[in-house]
C-alpha cells in the first residue's frame, strides 16, 4: 500500500523541523557541553520511533497523522531540552565564575560596562 503525499508531505516537513530547528541546537549543545545529554537523545528516538510508526501499512491514515503529531510535539520537547541545558550551563558557569573571582568588583570590569551588561543578561 502507498503512503498518502500528506503524510509524505508531512514526514518531509517535520525532519526540515528537525534539521532547522533542532540540530543547530544540538551542535550548540554539544560544542557548550562536550557531551550528549541522554534526555536529549531520548527525544531524539522517540521523534524517529514516531515517524517510523507512520510508514506500517496496516495503520490508517488517521493513525499515521497522529503518529506525526506526536512526533512533531518530540520535536517541540527536544527544543525545550536544549534550551534548558543551555540555560543550566549558562548559570552553572557564572557561578563558577564568581566562585573563582570572588575579590574582582563586577563595577571595576571594562570601566562599569561589563556589569551592567550582565544585568541585562
Amino acid at each position: 500500500m502507498a503512503l498518502d503525499p500528506k503524510i509524505i508531505d508531512k514526514v518531509n516537513a517535520l525532519y526540515i523541523s528537525y534539521n532547522e530547528k533542532i540540530r543547530p541546537l544540538i551542535i550548540l549543545v554539544e560544542s557548550e557541553l562536550n557531551k550528549f545529554p541522554i534526555g536529549l537523545l531520548n527525544e531524539i528516538r522517540a521523534f524517529n520511533d514516531h515517524i517510523s510508526r507512520a510508514f506500517i501499512d496496516e495503520l490508517e491514515d488517521g493513525k499515521k497523522n497522529e503518529e506525526l503529531n506526536t512526533a512533531h510535539r518530540h520535536i517541540d520537547r527536544s527544543r525545550y531540552e536544549c534550551y534548558k541545558i543551555l540555560l543550566v550551563n549558562e548559570e552553572i558557569k557564572n557561578s563558577q565564575f564568581l566562585k573563582n573571582y570572588p575579590s574582582v568588583k563586577l563595577g571595576d570590569i571594562d570601566s562599569g560596562n561589563f556589569f551592567r551588561d550582565i544585568k541585562k543578561y
